[in-house]
């Protein structure tokens, strides 16, 4: 089986797709894989048996697709429609006919893997094969060497992008309250919430500066890095505890909680929104949820006055994502479906593909011919 995968260029491919792909390689299927936006080239659709889309909003990939035979599946782990306002791409994804267009690819589709129930719910009534795909941990991926930190200051961190400026505006009174309760602490923040300077120059390449009432050596801020290298960058930042507030909001609760197995395979604890993580987190055990300012400060508060404590949680939350979130256990399952998609597809598929490796083959045939004559050979 080969399989032409065409991912939407963001973080959620090394949760999603790269894993399964790398799995089915060492299993003995051809797999390749696409940035959206790139060209798809007429043989990569004849060799390819199944094609994965993540997210895309274009009916034609997935109608070519069909006509060279292949059996096309749809991924997505995001309720595009209901981005918020504050997301780059708001103006663009909540309009009609962003919606109309997102749910005509999906109904095209021979399957649709989603990422949790309520993804699921959402978009799985649009098509034939709906199936439910977790976020988990690849562990030989996010397993990196943790650095500890050994400086005087404990060390708060916050990641994301800017799709997250809602939920770092949030989380500004409670780290501005906590670093000046304990002087002890030290607040870290990768991906947004700008540095301070002037210049246009310095917010267009660290963004609006949402903590400029904090002095500058008490925080520390790091851009981002690639998907690729964010396990080294997260494991190098030295953090003792971690946070992620998120705002309750319908785009909010379809998210998963990658954030609690982040911090969680690095044996760092954290306070996480009641509104994503309630489900996952084992309250007090793995990590403290938290649904309001004083709830947020209040764990925090403990966290930092409670090393042991934090090392204990830190240590839970990593055997826990061991035994409960490693990817290793699904990948067979993933595997397994996709055979299983591959097997149920239409006839006519199959006729397709061989109709399109014979025009191919043919094609190419006498385009070599036609070479030879040029060159004067027999």
């Amino acid at each position: 089986m080969n399989i032409l995968c065409i991912n939407n260029n963001t973080g959620s491919r090394i949760w999603r797709l790269t894993p399964y792909l790398d799995y089915a390689s060492v299993q003995g299927n051809g797999v390749m894989m696409h940035n959206i936006g790139q060209d798809v080239r007429e043989e990569e659709l004849i060799w390819a048996d199944v094609v994965i889309v993540q997210m895309v909003l274009e009916r034609r990939i997935i109608d070519l697709a069909h006509k060279y035979g292949c059996t096309v599946i749809y991924e997505i782990d995001d309720l595009i429609e209901k981005v918020t306002k504050n997301h780059p791409n708001y103006i663009n994804m909540t309009r009609i006919s962003t919606r109309w267009r997102t749910f005509n690819c999906i109904r095209k589709c021979d399957a649709i893997f989603c990422s949790n129930q309520n993804i699921l719910e959402r978009y799985g009534r649009y098509n034939k094969h709906p199936f439910l795909v977790p976020n988990l941990v690849n562990v030989n991926f996010w397993g990196k060497p943790h650095n500890p930190n050994t400086g005087r200051h404990i060390r708060i961190g916050w990641a994301g992008s800017f799709a997250h400026y809602e939920d770092l505006k949030f989380f500004q009174p409670i780290i501005k309250r906590i670093l000046q309760k304990y002087d002890n602490t030290k607040f870290i923040y990768v991906g947004m919430g700008g540095w301070k300077g002037e210049s246009p120059h310095a917010k267009f390449n660290y963004g609006e500066d949402l903590f400029n009432e904090i002095p500058v050596d008490r925080r520390e801020y790091h851009q981002g890095v690639a998907p690729e290298f964010w396990p080294e960058k997260l494991a190098s930042l030295q953090l003792d505890i971690g946070v992620a507030p998120v705002i309750d909001n319908e785009f909010s609760r379809a998210k998963t909680p990658i954030k609690w197995m982040e911090y969680g395979i690095n044996k760092v604890p954290g306070v996480f929104s009641t509104c994503l993580y309630g489900d996952t987190v084992k309250e007090q055990v793995d990590g403290f949820v938290a649904s309001e300012t004083h709830g947020f400060f209040n764990r925090l508060c403990y966290l930092i006055e409670n090393k042991d404590f934090r090392e204990k949680m830190g240590n839970a939350a990593y055997e826990r994502i061991l035994k409960d979130f490693n990817i290793i256990n699904f990948k067979p399952i993933w595997m397994k479906e996709v055979i299983k998609i591959l097997a149920s597809s239409p006839k006519s598929y199959r006729v397709r593909k061989d109709k399109a490796k014979l025009e191919f083959q043919q094609a190419f045939r006498e385009e070599n011919q036609k070479l030879r004559q040029m060159r004067g050979e027999n």
